[in-house]
């Protein structure tokens, strides 16, 4: 598993935090959009938030990369 891996220093292990809560919110958005209006609106901030801790999970990943190879 990529959390427990050493080659990704400590700044990657956050970066792979951030993508289990990423996945997390990308499935309570899925629920929440199937309750009609309110849903749908909460849904898409969980999604859109979702998006962004990816992005930023997969950078500190990089970095701690680069950082524990030098």
């Amino acid at each position: 598993m990529l959390l427990s891996s050493k080659s990704i220093g400590a700044s990657g292990k956050t970066g792979t935090i951030l993508l289990i809560v990423a996945m997390i919110l990308g499935l309570l958005a899925s629920i929440l959009g199937l309750i009609p209006f309110l849903g749908i609106m909460v849904g898409g901030i969980f999604g859109f938030i979702g998006v962004i801790l990816i992005f930023f999970g997969w950078l500190k990943i990089m970095d701690g990369l680069l950082s524990a190879g030098s």
